[in-house]
């Protein structure tokens, strides 16, 4: 029982949350060690952010409410909740910054009120950068439609893919879609990976928003990457409303490239925070082929596209191809890349 003056924070009003999860495309491009149930606790307490916060604060969640909306059944899932909150402080999450590795625990602290199923969760601090106040590089996605899924690997395959809704399209290197779904240990075999992971996967979303279809990429007799092919989403922006972007008409071309979108109709909008911006379309997916074609990573391409235009993509891919057929250059991928570093100013 609570102590006569142990004070009991209200919990917030369902209205007063923010159903949309905002990620930073590094953070969603990491590599975690979480089981589903600890996923959904996370997707849950980045949901809760608004748009404004310039600070974490402490959240708090109904367990009971949370348990109950994910359909979740049994005696002991009360207990199952606080051991996951537990692992949530303990796990560590590997991110790739531009001048290193960050390894961090998703919360820093959580606190159970008994007797009122309420549990307080703070997220570590250096998180900052890749949930708060975030103007390019993001992907949103509704938690109603996170929530839903039954699997940790369908999750993050639906987060990996959502990043490039405005494509239709994603190419990835086969380890290192392993490496973002914790599976580089496991399914040595492509043939049971492809099985229990990728084809399981697709029937778990064959009825959501990032239903997809894929072919395998091969370098000789063995797979080495996958081409996913989803459909493309109308270029609809949600932009918070920062006091922190300027102009966003002068920073246009950059912006159209660094945001994950997602398909909203503005009537369906309700959040006091967000705006619709529309953006230009642009050929995005033949420019991101066209680099994956120069066997640079996933990542290279992406940072790429920040960086510069459609048809100077074009222009540079094709003299970059005439160079490294040279066979004095022996790591193509590098020279490729630093190249288009160089030419774009690009900042890893």
């Amino acid at each position: 029982m609570l102590k006569k003056t142990q004070k009991i924070p209200k919990t917030p009003k369902q209205s007063e949350n923010n159903s949309l999860i905002v990620q930073s495309n590094k953070l969603i491009n990491g590599r975690f060690d979480m089981t589903l149930l600890e996923k959904r606790i996370f997707l849950k307490m980045v949901s809760m952010i608004k748009p404004k916060d310039t600070e974490f604060r402490p959240l708090l969640i109904n367990a009971s409410e949370l348990i109950h909306d994910l359909g979740l059944e049994g005696k002991s899932l009360y207990a199952e909740f606080k051991k996951a909150t537990k692992r949530l402080m303990q796990h560590v999450c590997e991110i790739r910054e531009t001048d290193g590795l960050l390894q961090i625990s998703l919360a820093s602290s959580v606190k159970y009120y008994e007797g009122q199923g309420l549990v307080e969760i703070s997220f570590d601090q250096k998180l900052k950068p890749y949930l708060l106040l975030l103007q390019n590089n993001f992907t949103v996605f509704g938690l109603t439609e996170a929530l839903a899924l039954k699997s940790l690997s369908s999750l993050r395959m639906y987060e990996l893919l959502k990043q490039f809704t405005n494509t239709g399209m994603r190419i990835i290197v086969l380890e290192e879609l392993k490496r973002c779904l914790n599976l580089v240990e496991q399914y040595t075999k492509y043939a049971d990976f492809k099985r229990y992971v990728i084809v399981s996967a697709q029937k778990d979303l064959e009825n959501t928003d990032m239903a997809f279809t894929f072919r395998e990429l091969k370098v000789g007799k063995k797979v080495d990457r996958l081409e996913f092919t989803f459909q493309k989403t109308e270029r609809i922006a949600i932009l918070s409303l920062q006091p922190t972007i300027a102009n966003e008409q002068a920073n246009q071309g950059k912006e159209e490239v660094a945001i994950s979108v997602e398909e909203v109709k503005p009537s369906k909008i309700n959040n006091p925070y967000t705006e619709i911006v529309r953006v230009a379309p642009a050929n995005r997916a033949r420019a991101y082929e066209t680099l994956m074609k120069l066997n640079i990573s996933d990542y290279q391409a992406k940072k790429v596209l920040e960086y510069a235009n459609d048809a100077e993509i074009f222009k540079v891919a094709y003299g970059l191809n005439i160079l490294i057929a040279d066979p004095k250059i022996k790591n193509k991928e590098a020279y490729a890349y630093g190249v288009l570093k160089n030419k774009f100013g690009i900042s890893d």
